[in-house]
């Protein structure tokens, strides 16, 4: 698979079983692959670095966010986008969506996650991290089944976020350099 974007590819999300792949570059394009055949579609919306991507369990659905604070929802049966919402500059760093109650989670900037709300297409709440989290959230992970997401920020500091009661649970500093990515096993808490 080549050519396609005009910048580094920032990020991806691969749907393995329908062999579909979705790719978001530093050139704000959206790109959905056929991993068989190596086509793909561009998608346009974002115009700039996009920051990250996911793609829905059956491969129906996507959503992006780009620096700007630009989140949209792709359906990606006709690669259109049927949602946008928009935030503040880094209000989307990283994404995590529940696709079952269409809930989005975005890191963003100072240590904040943002909660959005695709049915109404508006951010719902913000949550604030104490101390060490104050640094931009670069990376999340989320049990939404548990109601909790871990998230890495600037500061090299990890979280624990109670997404039910919109708080932060607890902070802890290990690295001295920012925290890009954190994986959460799903059932663990």
């Amino acid at each position: 698979l080549h050519g396609g974007h005009h910048g580094p590819v920032q990020c991806l999300s691969v749907s393995w079983g329908a062999r579909k792949a979705l790719s978001g570059s530093t050139d704000g394009g959206v790109m959905l692959w056929d991993l068989d055949h190596g086509s793909r579609v561009p998608m346009q919306g974002h115009m700039v670095w996009v920051a990250d991507v996911t793609v829905d369990p059956h491969c129906r659905y996507a959503a992006s966010g780009s620096i700007d604070g630009m989140l949209r929802i792709w359906d990606l049966r006709t690669s259109s986008c049927v949602r946008t919402m928009r935030g503040q500059w880094s209000d989307v760093k990283c994404i995590a969506v529940d696709w079952d109650s269409w809930r989005v989670l975005s890191g963003a900037g100072a240590g904040c996650l943002k909660f959005w709300d695709v049915g109404v297409g508006r951010l719902a709440a913000t949550l604030r991290g104490p101390g060490d989290a104050r640094r931009d959230i670069n990376s999340l992970s989320a049990d939404w089944a548990a109601g909790r997401v871990l998230s890495g920020s600037g500061s090299g500091a990890m979280a624990m976020w109670d997404i039910n009661q919109l708080e932060c649970l607890e902070t802890w500093k290990g690295h001295d350099t920012q925290i890009k990515c954190v994986e959460l096993a799903q059932g663990s808490i």
